[in-house]
């Protein structure tokens, strides 16, 4: 049909219908306006919309349940159906939900305003220190063992033997500057790359 093709562009227009214009069904007295459906498809989020937009099929298939819907909630309210007592307490609950869920969706939106600049300035200094990333260095080693401070002075020379001998590192490996000992860090960060440290 013709109307269901169009329906979409109807539906999101923001111009104005006259009455006869804006209606897109009738049953008996009661008449289904293109306002009536627009207002039902608010709810529907850009993808879902889109979809219609690409799907006639689809959009009819909306349309026609809207109307029957619309229908059949005529239909239960001439039998006054809402003031049977188990309705009543049915439609109590849902109404409570609703409200709930819309307050605390509601409650739960940011400003808009918020985060401003002098918000994230002092978030980020706050936290500046743990988004650093440390420095990191590659290690190795020569590991000569000291028992007393005879064997301590003897040992400064063997390792000047080694050193002089170019004999090879125990590879380390690349740590963290914080991972690293005090009192080697403090002899290898101001050390140039490469560059051996007195012992430690």
């Amino acid at each position: 049909m013709i109307l269901f093709r169009h329906l979409l562009v109807l539906l999101l227009s923001a111009s104005a219908f006259a009455d006869d214009a804006g209606v897109l069904a009738r049953v008996g007295e009661m008449e289904i306006k293109i306002e009536d459906i627009r207002a039902s498809l608010e709810t529907l989020d850009a993808r879902q919309l889109a979809a219609l937009g690409q799907d006639s099929a689809l959009l009819e298939q909306v349309a026609r349940s809207f109307i029957v819907q619309k229908l059949v909630l005529k239909k239960a309210l001439d039998e006054k159906w809402d003031q049977e007592p188990a309705i009543i307490a049915k439609l109590q609950r849902a109404r409570d939900s609703a409200l709930t869920e819309s307050f605390i969706e509601a409650q739960s939106q940011p400003p808009a305003h918020f985060p401003d600049e002098d918000e994230l300035k002092a978030a980020y200094e706050q936290r500046k220190a743990a988004l650093l990333i440390p420095r990191s260095f590659r290690l190795a080693q020569l590991f000569v063992p000291v028992s007393d401070a005879k064997a301590k002075t003897s040992s400064k020379a063997q390792i000047e033997a080694l050193k002089v001998k170019n004999t090879s590192f125990t590879e380390i490996g690349w740590l963290a500057e914080n991972q690293i000992q005090p009192e080697i860090r403090s002899q290898v960060t101001a050390r140039r790359a490469g560059a051996v440290t007195e012992p430690v």
